[in-house]
């Protein structure tokens, strides 16, 4: 049986999806060989340095402390291994996130970028911006043109209610507006989840002694039950996306921890660390 913490797409170290297009060796990945999460283990404190022998897998001991190889940015399949600023640790390899596809060295949408429109390199003519892969006369379906890419003001966080404004801290644009997700407050420099955050327990600003934790809202010395101290936070590890099944180990490349497992939307398949539409 294959090892649960690694998928079996036949694609090189470096994940490349591009959007709308499955670019995937051997004519795509197959249902059959997919796994779509990562194997849950008991939970550990990560609150504290630990040794190799404290680390269960998946986690890895980096600098004295457990990480895992395979979602973390700045130890991304080995110790000390970072992934370049417009990248991500994807299932132990820097690569792009869904809808992303790595044109030289940054993760670009060739759908709307008029630099790789429809492929790495495919430049638009000027005056032509690039919509849906393809360079076009104007901008359609109430897209907005900004820099030469067609864009939806509404959801775009690069371009979030207007041309040039980024959402940041965490936040994404919906509506035309910057703002947290769900669970998520917005405190100002970043969003926070109050019930867990060490820094903003219970309420923006107010944070928990060095020995304290942030268990469902209060600053006291030990999680609740059912939690998990992961670094202060007491979370639960069967839905937290930056701990599932254990501390420190993330969903990325759009999964979502259901279960304490990393899976993907309904109808989506796992590829290479990364959730893809095989309809599209």
């Amino acid at each position: 049986m294959s090892d649960p913490t690694r998928l079996p797409c036949p694609l090189p170290r470096l994940a490349l999806v591009a959007l709308g297009t499955l670019a995937l060796a051997g004519g795509g990945c197959r249902s059959d060989l997919l796994i779509e999460g990562y194997a849950a283990v008991p939970a550990i404190d990560a609150s504290v340095p630990t040794s190799d022998a404290a680390c269960r897998p998946p986690l890895s001991t980096c600098d004295g402390l457990c990480v895992d190889l395979q979602s973390d940015s700045a130890n991304c399949g080995g110790c000390g291994v970072a992934c370049p600023a417009t990248t991500t640790c994807i299932a132990g390899a820097c690569g792009c996130g869904p809808g992303l596809r790595q044109c030289g060295a940054v993760c670009t949408d060739t759908g709307s970028d008029p630099k790789n429109c429809g492929g790495c390199g495919a430049v638009c003519p000027p005056g032509e911006p690039c919509q849906g892969g393809a360079c076009v006369l104007g901008c359609q379906g109430g897209t907005v043109d900004c820099a030469g890419a067609c864009v939806d003001l509404g959801e775009n966080d690069r371009n979030c209610g207007q041309c040039g404004k980024a959402c940041t801290g965490g936040r994404h644009c919906h509506f035309g507006k910057c703002g947290c997700g769900a669970g998520l407050t917005d405190c100002g420099a970043s969003c926070a989840a109050l019930d867990s955050d060490p820094q903003n327990c219970g309420q923006c600003g107010h944070a928990c002694a060095p020995t304290e934790v942030c268990s469902n809202g209060n600053c006291q010395q030990q999680c609740d039950v059912g939690l998990a101290n992961c670094n202060r936070h007491c979370v639960h590890l069967d839905a937290d996306n930056l701990n599932c099944g254990a501390c420190g180990v993330a969903c990325t490349g759009g999964h979502s921890c259901q279960g304490a497992v990393c899976r993907c939307p309904d109808g989506d398949l796992s590829c290479a660390g990364v959730c893809v539409n095989p309809l599209i």
